[in-house]
């Protein structure tokens, strides 16, 4: 008991105050703080508390830890301000991030002053009197802290944590672990942000020179140049094609434009795991291999109805479909106009092919799902609905049509609310089965300030296994052997983790 005494007496943590939407912190007195000198350790990471610009702090003793917005999910954590009169909610959710880190290249000083704010405080739904209490939380370089104490680490949050002279601080919670992989330095950003992806077996990211690098996931120092990107048609002479990197299903692609915006051309390349490259388009159609079979249709300018086809290995390009009918596009009209992009949103289930179509000849029609049987030509509407955009696994379909997400049973023929994709105020920005025999759904969601989670992954079950706050694009997401891959915009790195250990989300 005596140690757990002392334990207690070197803890403390922090929570972020949202000063981007406005919060002006009302403060009560002024006390002084100090930079613990030994290591800490979070989630078997080491924080470079040294150089930190919201470094841990101690208070009469007691360690408190700096809840900024990733922090806090690094832990578990969600934190909710609303406002002066309602002010902070902290509430354990077993939700995730990747660790962010605040180092600013500046030593920090041993001794500070922070300030007791004096705003309502909730923990798990239970007002904390923060006045009174011997360890208040506090506020420093306008970032709430909070105190690591047993009451609060262990009894609300369910942490583990211990200290000695020889390892420091360690603190251990039990939402999912994300581990991170720093891309090499060689990598090239535009705007801040990388292009890169990664599988089971390699990352791949764009370097200097227009260089596309293979890099082995297990060992970074196992890296060779895969691709070169050819020099822009309309530029300087030096600079490159701009590219996409991205993956299906575990696969690694690139695809970029090289030439005038109508008149030019757009590649495909599949990037093998021996280092070599496969051309697989240079064409304005979108070709997918399915099973045995090959799928294209025309996604470049002026598109036209009937634009389907199907070749399987022995006979040529024929048409499927209704001759009548737009495929693959997301097609919308307004008033006089009309317009819209190509879409990859196409699965073969059994022989009959779930795709975007659009009547041409019809005056009163939407953008929808249709079923072409791939034998028969039969072309039939899915759901009444305009949908955009969709995923399927091997018994459904999902989609989302005027805020609402939707599963329809390709066995029973019946469409239904899909309320697993518990994500309150946020707006679904893509939905996609992956996993071997596509046993999980991931749901991405646009960066908004009512968003509580950019990702969320679902299994068989309807069951959340992974939800997190990082940023990623679905393209440069993938499940292999129930480990989530993903590369992460808000850090820049290579991030993954087990859903098979994420029993625990709540």
């Amino acid at each position: 008991m005596k140690n757990k005494l002392l334990i207690v007496i070197m803890l403390g943590i922090y929570i972020s105050v949202f000063n981007e939407i406005g919060f002006t912190e009302p403060l009560n007195s002024r006390v002084s703080v100090s930079i613990p000198s030994f290591k800490i350790t979070i989630n078997d990471l080491e924080i470079n508390n040294e150089n930190s610009e919201y470094p841990f702090i101690i208070y009469k003793g007691i360690t408190y830890f700096p809840m900024t917005y990733n922090s806090c999910r690094f832990l578990g954590i969600e934190s909710d301000w609303e406002g002066n009169t309602k002010g902070l909610s902290i509430e354990v959710t077993g939700v995730t991030a990747a660790y962010k880190s605040y180092n600013r290249g500046i030593g920090n000083k041993n001794k500070y002053s922070a300030t007791t704010p004096n705003f309502p405080i909730k923990v798990n739904g239970k007002l904390v009197d923060n006045i009174k209490d011997e360890y208040p939380l506090l506020s420093f370089r306008d970032v709430t802290y909070f105190p690591m104490t047993w009451k609060y680490c262990v009894e609300e949050f369910g942490w583990e944590y211990s200290f000695n002279n020889g390892n420091g601080l360690i603190i251990n919670s039990d939402n999912p672990r994300v581990n991170q992989i720093n891309l090499p330095k060689d990598k090239v950003s535009f705007e801040g942000r990388a292009n890169a992806i990664a599988n089971d077996k390699f990352i791949y990211y764009e370097a200097d020179n227009g260089r596309i690098m293979q890099v082995s996931i297990n060992d970074l120092a196992q890296n060779k140049e895969v691709y070169k990107l050819p020099v822009a048609e309309y530029s300087d002479g030096n600079s490159h094609v701009f590219c996409k990197l991205f993956l299906e299903e575990g696969s690694a692609f690139l695809s970029y434009h090289q030439g005038g915006a109508t008149m030019g051309t757009d590649y495909l390349v599949r990037l093998n795991d021996d280092g070599t490259t496969t051309e697989l388009n240079n064409t304005k159609f979108y070709i997918k291999n399915i099973e045995e079979k090959q799928f294209k249709y025309w996604v470049g300018p002026a598109p036209g109805e009937n634009n389907l086809y199907m070749k399987t290995s022995s006979n040529d390009w024929k048409n499927i479909g209704n001759p009548n009918y737009l495929y693959g596009w997301r097609w919308v009209t307004s008033g006089n106009s009309s317009g819209g992009g190509g879409s990859k949103d196409i699965y073969l289930i059994n022989n009959d092919l779930y795709i975007l179509a659009y009547d041409m000849k019809s005056n009163n029609t939407t953008t929808s799902i249709y079923k072409v049987n791939i034998n028969t030509n039969d072309t039939d509407r899915v759901t009444d609905k305009q949908v955009l955009g969709f995923t399927a696994d091997n018994n459904n379909l999902y989609y989302e049509s005027e805020g609402l997400i939707y599963k329809y049973s390709i066995k029973n023929n019946k469409e239904a609310v899909y309320d697993k994709i518990v994500n309150p105020k946020a707006q679904l920005e893509s939905i996609k089965s992956m996993g071997n025999t596509n046993k999980y759904l991931v749901c991405t969601f646009f960066e908004t300030a009512e968003s509580k989670y950019r990702i969320l992954v679902l299994d068989k079950n309807d069951k959340v296994v992974f939800k997190t706050s990082d940023i990623a694009n679905i393209d440069k997401i993938t499940i292999i052997n129930d480990n989530i891959y993903y590369f992460n915009e808000t850090t820049q790195t290579i991030c993954l983790s087990n859903l098979n250990s994420n029993d625990n989300q709540k």
